[in-house]
């Protein structure tokens, strides 16, 4: 028995090595045809059919973190963007759409009032483009995109802060390992998740990726790197069901991106 399993093992292992001469000939989607799934986190007034705290895959609408327990990711590169709302006098508000930040517009206030009593809103978000720990080993590992926004944009401010730290000390930023925990808080405005972040550890020092693993990840690195403009600005026009759970806390205007920190 085990000699025919083994068998029919090599025999399916022969055929895709033979079918792989076939992979330069096959077509393939541009950077703007590219569609990175989106993970988010399921708030309690959340449309989505999934529980509070779930995180979810906005593509499958599978369930890939539940709430109170660490999602382990690898983070591979980061942007900012802007989330835009207008409000009438009677502070009806309506989202008018995403936009990345650049040097043209970091300067922007996240309050604007107008003549006519109405405002803008303005809510600055770090975006991060990931691969999930557990499909490391897989095959063909997932790409995602998650943002920090909201309540959870002091999260996000963690991974680019150690980031930026990894940079300057010569060390990869890609290769360490970090989680988001789905957090309930409870205030004045009712009970809502906040993604906590925090560094894997392993003992008492940060986790990091090594051999294939991190072959892997930079092997996506360079791919966004190549046709990061179009991949950010696909992600704009992403039909977004959480648009709604912006918390409406006001956010300072960032700084200008050329203040960088530098040792």
């Amino acid at each position: 028995m085990s000699k025919q399993i083994q068998k029919k093992e090599t025999t399916a292992l022969v055929t895709n090595e033979e079918y792989a001469g076939m992979l330069a000939d096959l077509p393939s989607a541009d950077a703007s045809d590219y569609r990175i799934p989106n993970l988010v986190v399921v708030q309690p007034t959340s449309k989505l059919a999934a529980n509070p705290g779930e995180v979810v895959d906005l593509n499958t609408k599978q369930v890939v973190g539940t709430a109170g327990k660490p999602l382990n990711f690898v983070p591979l590169w980061f942007w900012k963007s802007w989330e835009i709302f207008s409000e009438d006098k009677q502070n009806n508000r309506e989202y008018m759409g995403k936009e990345i930040f650049s040097p043209k517009n970091a300067m922007w206030k996240w309050e604007e009032l107008h003549a006519d009593g109405s405002r803008t809103r303005r809510y600055l978000n770090t975006n991060v483009f990931m691969i999930l720990e557990k499909d490391l080993d897989s095959p063909m590992p997932q790409l995602y995109m998650f943002r920090f926004r909201g309540k959870s944009t002091n999260e996000g401010k963690k991974l680019l802060t150690f980031w930026t730290n990894a940079k300057n000390y010569k060390q990869i930023p890609f290769s360490y390992l970090f989680s988001i925990t789905p957090t309930m808080v409870t205030d004045q405005k009712g009970k809502y998740f906040v993604s906590t972040l925090a560094n894997v550890m392993e003992g008492d020092k940060y986790k990091t990726i090594s051999g294939e693993a991190l072959k892997i990840a930079a092997g996506w690195v360079d791919m966004i790197a190549k046709n990061l403009a179009q991949m950010t600005s696909a992600q704009l026009t992403v039909d977004d069901p959480e648009i709604e759970d912006v918390s409406s806390v006001p956010m300072a205007a960032a700084p200008s991106s050329e203040n960088t920190l530098a040792f």
